[in-house]
């Protein structure tokens, strides 16, 4: 990466995002660069939180993909749900020669750049499917807050009235039965609504191989993360599960 050659260049970009001056991140390094990972070919904005760690560091959430790709090897379809710019869905597709994935991603403006990144991939193409839509609990319409800040993964579904745009909402197992689809493996990262995901899943959860859940801070103390986790752990008892905690 650009910034492992210099260590001490490299510590202090590390803690650029976190610190006290992380809103001159966008100013000074603002910009979009096209770049090699992992295989692909990516777009990325590097002032932008998941653009900025892959530009200088070559980072990004590894150990989720590492996962994936060990649980998608044997898979026929995986549902991202929460796809950002499609840097997961994209290195799985890539690990995973039979895989299709359906890549569930309401913001339009992610939605937008994971389509150039497929783009940059042309052989992955035919087997990735953006859906511009959010998952949750009933099929309709939401209001969908859009990113603050540096991270362009942080949008949300969120309480009626209260978003800046509406979007259209679907569960899992209605666009399955609507598209004649099922997912043998799960991702989740929809800060803060996996219950609502979970829910939805229907008949679905009875077929899955596999499913990892991001859990993020609707869960605001340490023993109701514990708790949900368990909940899950019981409710998925006969699935191989990963979580991140965010």
């Amino acid at each position: 990466s650009v910034a492992s050659r210099v260590p001490a260049v490299h510590d202090l970009l590390m803690r650029a995002p976190f610190s006290r001056r992380a809103h001159l991140v966008p100013v000074l390094f603002g910009g979009t660069e096209v770049l090699p990972w992992r295989g692909l070919v990516i777009e990325v904005d590097v002032g932008e939180y998941e653009g900025f760690y892959r530009y200088f560091a070559g980072t990004g959430p590894e150990p989720e993909i590492d996962w994936l790709e060990t649980h998608c090897a044997g898979s026929q379809v995986l549902f991202d749900i929460g796809a950002n710019q499609g840097f997961v869905a994209l290195a799985v597709a890539r690990a995973c020669p039979q895989l299709r994935v359906v890549a569930f991603e309401p913001d339009p403006v992610n939605a937008a750049r994971f389509r150039r990144n497929v783009g940059w991939n042309p052989g992955l193409a035919h087997r990735i499917e953006v859906v511009e839509l959010a998952a949750g609990a009933a099929t309709g319409t939401a209001y969908f807050e859009t990113a603050a800040g540096m991270n362009s993964g942080t949008g949300k579904v969120a309480g009626s009235g209260s978003g800046s745009r509406q979007v259209g909402l679907t569960t899992v197992a209605d666009y399955c039965e609507a598209h004649g689809v099922r997912p043998d493996v799960i991702k989740i990262d929809v800060e803060g609504a996996e219950a609502d995901v979970l829910s939805g899943l229907g008949p679905v959860a009875g077929t899955l191989s596999g499913l990892v859940v991001e859990i993020h801070h609707d869960q605001p103390t340490q023993a109701e993360r514990e708790a949900f986790v368990q909940r899950l752990q019981a409710h998925f008892a006969r699935l191989p599960l990963t979580f991140r905690f965010l």
